[in-house]
């Protein structure tokens, strides 16, 4: 049984992180959801997109991304998608499918007048420069 610092209840069902800060399970899934729908995730090489410790002022993060499952599996693939895409926006050759049951990441060759790209996984089409998966007037 330990103190969690989000609510300041005793549980038996707690997270403890690296830092030893504890959370309930409910404080921390909730954190976690907030988190990934404001996008409050950082980039650390090792790991990938993860959040902070919930504690003020602490620099430690989620070392083990697994407990991002705990969200349940349709935010744990949309946090998947959106870390894809964001560390897909880092790369200049890389491009991310915009199509939302896919989000594959391909690097792509770029041929001069042509914005029309098939996604490599779904083989569906989309316009490269401006990401619409309908019919465009982008000219790049």
């Amino acid at each position: 049984m330990r103190d969690c610092i989000i609510c300041g209840e005793t549980d038996s069902l707690i997270i403890v992180l690296n830092c030893q800060h504890s959370s309930c399970l409910g404080c921390f899934i909730a954190y976690i959801d907030s988190c990934l729908d404001q996008w409050n995730f950082i980039r650390k090489p090792s790991f990938g997109y993860t959040i902070m410790c919930p504690m003020f002022d602490c620099s430690a993060f989620v070392e083990d991304v697994h407990h991002f499952h705990l969200l349940g599996l349709e935010k744990y693939r949309k946090y998947q998608r959106t870390a894809t895409e964001k560390f897909v926006n880092l790369q200049d050759e890389r491009q991310y499918c915009p199509y939302p049951n896919c989000g594959a990441a391909f690097m792509v060759e770029m041929f001069e007048n042509e914005n029309t790209i098939s996604c490599p996984e779904c083989l569906r089409l989309y316009c490269c420069q401006c990401r619409s998966t309908s019919k465009c007037n982008c000219n790049g």
